[in-house]
């Protein structure tokens, strides 16, 4: 079979979760126009679980039914011959223990896929505490199936424990603590479920009261920025990225991301800011969305360890206004702007800063 893409779902932030959780708790259909109908029923408390967000790059591993094996980048399909910071190198090189230790327990007929991180030296340019391992590792967070319809069915890591994610974590690596053998045989393989190595944190939401945990998910985020909680679990003290959290509400997964100061792609004024930010001007929106940070994002999910040159301006400022609209658009249409009139000025800015930062390499 040919090699297919599968995109993991984009993670939005506090603000885009509330937001799909009223969604999803109020609609009650259409009209006899095909308009929606919500009502104004209370919102559920949801039990949100989190893991630390590992600064690496994103990547993942595909097992078709025929029994193909190939690896992904955040993006594209990738081999060892047009490679993404050496993963799908070291998927090639693993394949038989992924295939009898990863992919196990999969129904007839169906695609597996395990996301996660791939981190460590050279991977990514920030001074993080992951990026000081002696070596490079991956870091499963996902993990989920495309069925017989063609539908994605995500396997949650966190909250539920379906076949195929309780044997692929506790076939890796059972526990951290475990034997000495265990933990070099683990240590070989280089592959570190993160829900296993991390105890996850546990928090209650209620979204008729949302901003009640804010000042809470700041405090963790805070926590997690001094000092990496994946990194101190391989005696590495440095910062860390932030939080992922996720929980499900009637079948679907809600996820949202609260990164620190030194890691947020925006200029937010609050880590988890609960309502949109009101923005006055297109500079200013251009100002808050598109950061150095989003940048250095860009060239990292395009280029992987390899230095860009200015020949490469188009893709990088292209990525920057697609990333920009698929994360900011609520906020881009509650604020009344046009997404039409921003797209120039967004590129122009991301050009801007890219050059920056070329000049400084």
């Amino acid at each position: 079979m040919k090699p297919q893409f599968f995109k993991f779902p984009k993670i939005g932030q506090f603000k885009d979760a509330i937001k799909r959780v009223k969604d999803i708790a109020r609609y009650d259909g259409k009209d006899e126009n095909g308009d929606p109908i919500y009502n104004e029923e209370s919102l559920p408390t949801l039990t949100f679980l989190g893991i630390p967000k590992v600064h690496g790059t994103n990547a993942s591993i595909v097992l078709l039914p025929d029994g193909e094996m190939y690896a992904q980048s955040r993006n594209r399909t990738i081999t060892p011959g047009k490679d993404n910071a050496g993963f799908a190198a070291w998927v090639e090189l693993n394949k038989e223990t992924i295939l009898e230790e990863v992919f196990l327990g999969i129904p007839d007929g169906m695609t597996a896929i395990i996301w996660g991180e791939w981190a460590g030296p050279g991977v990514n340019k920030d001074a993080v505490g992951i990026a000081e391992l002696e070596t490079k590792m991956f870091f499963p967070f996902a993990a989920g199936v495309i069925n017989l319809d063609g539908e994605l069915e995500e396997l949650m890591t966190q909250n539920t424990e379906p076949d195929l994610w309780k044997v692929f974590v506790e076939e890796i690596v059972e526990t951290w603590e475990n034997t000495d053998e265990e933990n070099v045989r683990a240590q070989e393989f280089k592959c570190f479920p993160l829900p296993r190595i991390v105890q996850p944190m546990s928090m209650e939401i209620d979204f008729n009261s949302p901003q009640e945990v804010q000042n809470e998910l700041i405090r963790i985020t805070e926590e997690i920025e001094k000092e990496c909680p994946v990194s101190k679990v391989f005696g590495i003290k440095g910062t860390g990225e932030g939080m992922v959290w996720s929980s499900t509400y009637k079948g679907e997964v809600i996820r949202f991301k609260v990164k620190g100061e030194e890691h947020s792609v925006t200029k937010v004024k609050t880590l988890a800011p609960v309502d949109e930010v009101m923005l006055e001007s297109i500079k200013e929106f251009c100002d808050y969305a598109v950061t150095e940070n989003r940048v250095k994002q860009a060239i990292t999910d395009q280029f992987g360890i390899a230095v860009p040159t200015k020949k490469d301006t188009g893709t990088i400022v292209n990525w920057v206004k697609n990333d920009v609209f698929a994360e900011e658009m609520t906020a881009i249409l509650e604020n009344g702007m046009d997404p039409g009139k921003l797209a120039g000025p967004i590129q122009a800015r991301a050009r801007q800063i890219f050059f920056k930062i070329l000049d400084s390499v």
